[in-house]
Parts: structure tokens; C-alpha cells; sequence
């Protein structure tokens, strides 16, 4: 009787450990040398954290809302290993995106004081929930202060996107820039866009078209 007990018990431990097998196999990712992500916000946030929270605002068909001048402003999407990437592995990173500022008489910041920063990095970003009157923000802090070439955002010059000869700022400006950026032990990067200025004011702006062309330099197992 205990050996039909045990031999039972033993048959049961077989078919759970093939199960979890099989349930593994389906979740096995493939790893690419190259990935490509793109974003429009059509229909969504498409996972990217920051700007406005739009869950009761028709904003994100516009892209990610910034706004300038309530404080400096990022938004960021993380990209990990179930996209295909590997941990501790040095990748070349092209993005490309544009900012657009809205024509209102709300906007008091001139353009060409507002800096656009980027980066990508492998430590995760810290978010905030804010309420500014009858708005949630999410608040992006990228933890830039580290003295580590990973977590290090650069500029990319001004959203002057002002067309001169009809004085409207109803535009878009393109940015693109080449990052080299290295995973993480789990391999996870963090996509940081943002905005910033210390000229006092307000100006409404709105990320969309995000490109992301990710490509695999060499691995650096340790």
C-alpha cells in the first residue's frame, strides 16, 4: 500500500515538472541583434511613464504631454529582456522623436529656452504621482546625479520650432541621437525624453513619432 502511495505521489511529481516545463518553454525568448520600437500614441501611452496623466484627459492621440515650466519635465519607457535583450551587453541606440508646442496665449516660455534631454540608461528612473489642481502628473526623476556614464542624460539643444515667417509655434521639431548604453544583470534599459527650463513661465508641449533602433554591439558576460 505505501509503496502504490509513493509510487503514485512520484507520478504526480513527474507530470507537475512537465507542465512547468512546457509553460517555460512557451514564455522562451529570442534575443535579436537588432530591435526597432516605434510609438505614435495613437491609441495609447504605449508603456511609456510621465507627463500628464491622461487616463481621464484626451491628450495622448497628441503624444506624451509635457508641460514646461510646472517643473522640468521627462517621461521614460522601459525596454528589458522580454523584448530581447541581453543583460550586460553593450548596445548602439538611435532615437528619433518629435516635440510640438501648441499655439496658446498659456504659453509664456520662449522656445528657444526650453532644452530637450535624452538618454539611455540602465538604472530605473524614479516615478511621482503629483496632483496640480484638477491634474495628475507623473514626474520622472532620472538620477542623473550619479557620476556614472549609464544614468547620464545630454542635451540636445532647444525646441525653437517657431516658423519665422508666419510667427507660429503650432510645429514640430525633429531630434535624433546615437546613445551607447549597456544592460543591466537583468537586461533592462530605461528610454528617458525630457524637457527642461529655468526661465520662469509655462509652455505646452507634446512628444510623439518616437523611433527606437537598438543594435548589439558585443557581450560582456562577466
Amino acid at each position: 500500500m505505501k509503496t502504490k502511495t509513493i509510487l503514485a505521489l512520484f507520478m504526480i511529481f513527474i507530470l507537475l515538472l512537465c507542465g512547468c516545463q512546457n509553460d517555460y518553454n512557451n514564455e522562451e525568448i529570442t534575443y535579436s541583434d537588432t530591435l526597432t520600437f516605434t510609438y505614435t500614441f495613437e491609441n495609447s501611452r504605449d508603456g511609456w511613464m510621465g507627463g500628464l496623466d491622461d487616463s481621464s484627459n484626451n491628450h495622448h492621440n497628441k503624444g506624451i504631454y509635457l508641460n514646461c515650466g510646472l517643473e522640468n519635465m521627462y517621461t521614460t519607457k522601459k525596454i528589458s529582456s522580454k523584448e530581447g535583450l541581453l543583460p550586460l551587453t553593450s548596445y548602439k541606440v538611435n532615437m528619433t522623436f518629435d516635440i510640438s508646442s501648441t499655439l496658446s496665449s498659456n504659453n509664456t516660455i520662449p522656445l528657444n529656452k526650453i532644452v530637450v534631454n535624452a538618454g539611455v540608461v540602465n538604472v530605473q528612473p524614479d516615478i511621482e504621482l503629483i496632483q496640480k489642481g484638477n491634474n495628475k502628473y507623473f514626474f520622472i526623476s532620472p538620477n542623473n546625479e550619479f557620476d556614472d556614464p549609464n544614468t547620464k542624460l545630454i542635451s540636445l539643444g532647444n525646441i525653437d520650432i517657431t516658423d519665422k515667417s508666419t510667427n507660429n509655434r503650432n510645429a514640430s521639431k525633429n531630434f535624433e541621437q546615437t546613445f551607447n548604453a549597456f544592460t543591466n544583470s537583468n537586461g533592462d534599459l530605461w528610454i528617458i525624453i525630457g524637457v527642461d527650463s529655468d526661465y520662469e513661465g509655462t509652455d505646452t508641449l507634446f512628444l510623439d513619432n518616437i523611433n527606437v533602433n537598438i543594435e548589439r554591439e558585443n557581450a560582456t558576460f562577466s
